[in-house]
């Protein structure tokens, strides 16, 4: 059994601080648990068969990734654009300091990865963390490092099609009745409650913490949002924006670059169904 079959509660109690507020008071969607973790390790297997050796690329400095790659005795290329979060992150990795690792802190639209120098790349959520009109760019950087016969491996926010709004009202009294995880209940009322509107912030698909959470003081002002909700949210302030797209449009621009494959979803929370979803995809041309 791997390693991270255990690390299933990762994303809980005292490591809520390491994975949130003691990344640049950044929250970053759930990626340590039990099914997401699993079905990343599927990917990486499926796409390094065949293989003696593989080189990997991790766009962003998320641990469990990194050290997936490693544990495989995989050579890593790990790119991020923050010195910081390297360090913060690799209090989270089992392999901090191998040598098999080569950080580049640049930007991933930027990077100095070489052509066809990867038989994989993967990201957990880096879309949402650039604009819009950079998504080409980047699916463009990503094609050019993959090897002619490499996996691109990505879990992604997206927004679906046909996910129903409900009432604050509602969101706050499935959370009291203890049936939903505290993240759930932040993408809930982020993008499908009757505040959400109130959190877009302007631009294409972009949506702000700052505003969302301006929408949640007053829902808890006047009683709409319940008190355990509110303050299963509070701790996670910050002025953080993030891209999301819908699904559609995200599926269209990834196939323009690579073949999808089929790939599994994890359950471990209620957004891994439609939200934050696995995108798996041989390189085109």
């Amino acid at each position: 059994m791997s390693h991270h079959n255990a690390k299933k509660d990762e994303w809980s109690g005292k490591n809520i601080d390491l994975r949130t507020s003691d990344r640049t008071q950044y929250l970053a969607a759930p990626s340590a648990g039990k099914g997401i973790l699993a079905e990343y390790e599927r990917l990486i297997d499926t796409a390094r068969q065949g293989k003696e050796s593989f080189d990997a690329v991790v766009f962003g400095a998320t641990p469990e990734l990194r050290d997936m790659v490693l544990d495989r005795g995989g050579n890593l290329t790990t790119v991020d654009f923050s010195a910081e979060s390297f360090e913060k992150c690799g209090a989270a990795m089992e392999h901090v300091g191998d040598p098999r690792e080569h950080i580049k802190v640049e930007s991933w639209l930027e990077t100095t990865c070489g052509d066809a120098s990867a038989d994989i790349v993967l990201g957990d959520g880096i879309f949402n963390n650039i604009p819009f009109d950079s998504y080409e760019r980047l699916f463009g950087q990503i094609h050019r490092i993959l090897r002619p016969d490499g996996f691109f491996i990505l879990r992604e926010g997206v927004l679906p099609s046909d996910r129903p709004t409900r009432t604050v009202e509602e969101i706050s009294a499935e959370f009291d009745r203890e049936g939903m995880h505290w993240f759930d209940l932040i993408m809930d009322l982020r993008f499908f409650s009757d505040i959400s509107t109130r959190t877009f912030a302007g631009g294409a698909y972009i949506y702000s913490f700052m505003s969302l959470y301006e929408a949640i003081d007053a829902a808890h002002e006047c009683r709409r949002l319940a008190d355990a909700a509110f303050q299963a949210v509070s701790r996670f302030r910050n002025s953080v924006s993030h891209t999301f797209a819908p699904r559609t449009v995200f599926e269209e621009i990834f196939n323009r670059f690579f073949e999808s494959l089929p790939v599994s979803q994890a359950s471990d929370y209620k957004f891994c169904a439609d939200t934050f979803i696995f995108f798996f995809g041989n390189k085109n041309g």
